[in-house]
């Protein structure tokens, strides 16, 4: 095993640069939320577009989707009705599962959160090249290779 630097700081850690970045980058796309109005929270526009942009509308595919666990996927998934966004209808293949809708409300919400993310990424990838901007990507897909788990926006 490598021997490691003493003392190990978090300045030392990658994971701490990226979680830092990953909470910058996540409290600039909830302002925007914010300023536009809208009612939701990043899992909630996470779940709309896997709803929204994917077609998946039952519940323990949309928790697969996104990488948030089913029981956040529910809890969201119940307060997303709650505000109108969702509608439940039983499925037609499956009379003890439902299959989850967007509302005209939720078509919105999708909307108004797309753009809000659309441009906290140009915020921040505007400070890159366009070169800096695929190998950061390339970068990312390579350590993110052969991961899963949950994702929960907490």
């Amino acid at each position: 095993m490598p021997t490691t630097k003493q003392p190990y700081t978090a300045d030392d850690s990658m994971g701490y640069y990226i979680h830092r970045l990953s909470k910058v980058w996540q409290r600039h796309f909830e302002v925007l939320l914010e300023e536009s109005g809208s009612e939701i929270t990043i899992q909630m526009w996470v779940i709309l577009s896997a709803i929204g942009n994917h077609n998946i509308t039952i519940p323990s595919q949309i928790a697969e989707k996104t990488g948030i666990d089913r029981t956040a996927t529910a809890r969201s998934l119940t307060k997303m009705s709650k505000l109108k966004l969702t509608s439940r209808k039983p499925s037609q293949n499956d009379g003890r599962s439902s299959q989850i809708h967007l509302t005209k409300k939720g078509e919105h919400a999708l909307g108004v959160a797309a753009y809000c993310s659309q441009k906290t990424n140009e915020y921040f990838l505007d400070k890159l090249s366009s070169r800096e901007h695929e190998a950061l990507k390339k970068i990312i897909n390579k350590l993110l290779s052969g991961e899963k788990g949950d994702i929960s926006y907490n």
